[in-house]
């Protein structure tokens, strides 16, 4: 009979000690490779991370800075400019999360520094931003106050015509209506100022045409012509109220005069 050559007991020792090494070698290349694979793909998702929230906070500055800088010296460019700014706000309004992590990247926060502070800084400049859009939700009220203001006053300034007698009884009704609807105007603390001073000028023309027609009426020239001249100082100093406007608007805006720097 024929003998086999098999290899000795210590040749098969060494073939099995070289396979299981073989085979460990081989299970920690493959998880090298799956952590450096995952390592790979945190440091991706983190730079996503970084560049979308960076992005997200500049589109709002800027879209910000943008509709701030819109005229407003005219009741159209006015509404524009309010329309800018809500939409600047609304759509700041819609990316409250943007600073919250992926599940599968936000446990790393707890191991490495560099994450944490990651989220921290995106978070204190989300902070800073959520308070920049309290400015501007006072702004939007402070215009939208005024917007209503512009359109009571522009009840009693039609475009009639003053001269003629006939309608001057009418004139002082509507004078007198407007210092009522000022008065109980509601509105913020920022636009009362302006409130208060466009009711107490509009009380001096709705007083002014009350003597008017009461001088009329009894002929009394004298008293006449005295009205007409306190009546016009009225008139002067209520279209003069558009800059105490223009002071509070400024002060609104303060916070707002290095917003493209940031």
């Amino acid at each position: 009979m024929k003998r086999t050559n098999r290899p000795g007991k210590s040749a098969r020792l060494f073939i099995a000690k070289h396979k299981l090494f073989v085979g460990i070698a081989s299970g920690l290349l493959v998880v090298l490779l799956i952590i450096g694979g995952f390592t790979a793909w945190s440091l991706a998702q983190w730079r996503e991370y970084d560049q979308h929230t960076t992005s997200q906070q500049r589109a709002f500055r800027e879209s910000l800075a943008a509709a701030l800088a819109l005229p407003a010296d005219t009741s159209e460019a006015k509404a524009k400019k309010r329309v800018a700014i809500q939409a600047a706000s609304t759509a700041f309004a819609a990316q409250q999360r943007i600073c919250d992590v992926s599940w599968l990247t936000a446990w790393q926060q707890r191991l490495f520094e560099p994450a944490k502070k990651r989220v921290d800084d995106c978070r204190a400049s989300l902070a800073a931003l959520d308070t920049l859009r309290g400015d501007v939700d006072r702004t939007m009220s402070y215009l939208q106050h005024e917007q209503a203001l512009a359109s009571l006053i522009a009840t009693a300034t039609d475009g009639a015509n003053e001269q003629d007698e006939a309608l001057w009884q009418a004139t002082s009704d509507k004078w007198q209506t407007l210092t009522g609807a000022i008065k109980n105007m509601k509105v913020s603390s920022e636009f009362e100022p302006v409130r208060a001073r466009a009711g107490q000028l509009a009380e001096l023309v709705s007083a002014g045409w009350k003597e008017l027609l009461a001088a009329h009426t009894v002929k009394d020239r004298s008293r006449y012509e005295k009205a007409v001249g306190e009546l016009d100082k009225a008139y002067v100093a209520f279209q003069a109220l558009s800059q105490d406007d223009v002071t509070t608007m400024a002060a609104l805006l303060q916070p707002f005069e290095t917003l493209s720097d940031k």
